[in-house]
């Protein structure tokens, strides 16, 4: 890949920031295959969990208010990305994000 792990954390730290508000969340989910690439990491396999932490909360927020994002993430395996986090050694944060996701996409 063209990425270091670090890199790839920084760059979904800043998804999640700009997840953080209504017209960055807009952007994400209106950009092509944005919601795509979050849920690809939301598990990675990778000794830190940061990342994986990151896309989650980023997917989440981003999801809530977007039926086109859910449908979106939906068809690109986010539950079973999701059922992967869970049963890794991801930490409390990732684990709590993880779980909304599930119940938010249990609920379409």
């Amino acid at each position: 890949g063209c990425c270091g792990a670090a890199t790839v954390s920084s760059a979904l730290a800043a998804l999640e920031a700009l997840a953080a508000s209504e017209a960055g969340r807009r952007a994400v989910a209106h950009e092509p295959g944005a919601v795509r690439a979050l849920v690809r990491h939301v598990f990675m396999m990778s000794s830190s969990n940061e990342g994986s932490e990151h896309a989650a909360a980023a997917l989440l927020a981003v999801c809530r208010e977007s039926r086109a994002a859910r449908s979106e993430a939906a068809g690109a395996g986010v539950v079973t990305q999701v059922l992967l986090l869970l049963q890794s050694q991801c930490g409390t944060r990732a684990k709590a994000k993880a779980r909304s996701l599930l119940k938010l996409f249990k609920s379409m």
